[in-house]
């Protein structure tokens, strides 16, 4: 598949066209909520409709500043890396979300779901 940015109206055939992530969540309708709250990609939840304990996270860099828009651009290669270092860092610690599907042409990320985290700006601004 060739760069598509993914949004609430793709998003649930994209991932049924991988087999793996559709066999986790049994090909099942899905809830899909856009959770980002940053400025570079858009994230989003994924959940099974029929058993909420199937969360994955959808991760995608668009060639943007997100906040900004495409008047700001910036290269969605960057997903290249963290997709390499998280599947460095995985060898190394016990402590990296599981990766259940990873694409660098389209910039994605299919993780596991850490539900019970916070987000570290979050947290600190919480203090």
């Amino acid at each position: 598949m060739s760069y598509t940015i993914l949004d609430a109206s793709n998003l649930e055939a994209y991932l049924f066209s991988l087999p793996e992530i559709k066999a986790f969540f049994n090909a099942d309708s899905l809830i899909i909520d856009e959770i980002g709250d940053g400025n570079l990609n858009f994230v989003f939840l994924v959940t099974s409709s029929s058993d909420a304990s199937r969360q994955l996270i959808i991760k995608q860099a668009v060639p943007y500043l997100r906040c900004v828009g495409e008047s700001y651009p910036l290269s969605k290669e960057r997903m290249t890396y963290e997709i390499r270092s998280l599947e460095h860092f995985a060898q190394l610690s016990p402590h990296i979300p599981k990766i259940y599907h990873s694409n660098e042409e389209m910039s994605v990320l299919i993780m596991e779901y850490l539900s019970s985290h916070i987000i570290m700006r979050k947290g600190m601004i919480e203090g």
